[in-house]
């Protein structure tokens, strides 16, 4: 049986050192990296809910445009292209398919007016 001298097993342990060092390395490295992978996940998760929450306020505000915008010009624009008064300003409503009641139709704003003949 061939001898090891001690320089050779010295040597071998510090090359198994070296790379249990690396492994622990690349695990403390892999650790930090997972994380940060966590870390991102919840705030890109944060993002999506607050431009999710952004998008309904801007739906909504357009929703209500019509109320807001043009509903209380309508009626000059009504006087104006058509010389008459409006009676009954409607600036919005639904309404359903006789037949078939899974339809309807949205109809904002809608203008009830005398005409003279």
């Amino acid at each position: 049986m061939a001898r090891v001298t001690l320089t050779e097993r010295v040597s071998e342990l510090e090359q198994m050192m070296r790379l249990v060092y690396a492994h622990l390395d690349t695990e403390m490295s892999i650790q930090s990296l997972k994380k940060e992978m966590k870390q991102w996940r919840e705030e890109m998760e944060k993002d999506r809910r607050d431009i999710n929450k952004r998008w309904g306020e801007l739906a909504k505000k357009m929703g209500t445009l019509v109320k807001d915008i043009i509903a209380p010009a309508f009626p000059d624009v009504i006087k104006e292209r058509f010389n008459t008064d409006i009676l009954r300003l409607i600036t919005y409503t639904e309404a359903r398919h006789p037949q078939d009641k899974h339809k309807t139709r949205e109809f904002d704003p809608i203008a009830v007016c005398e005409v003279s003949r």
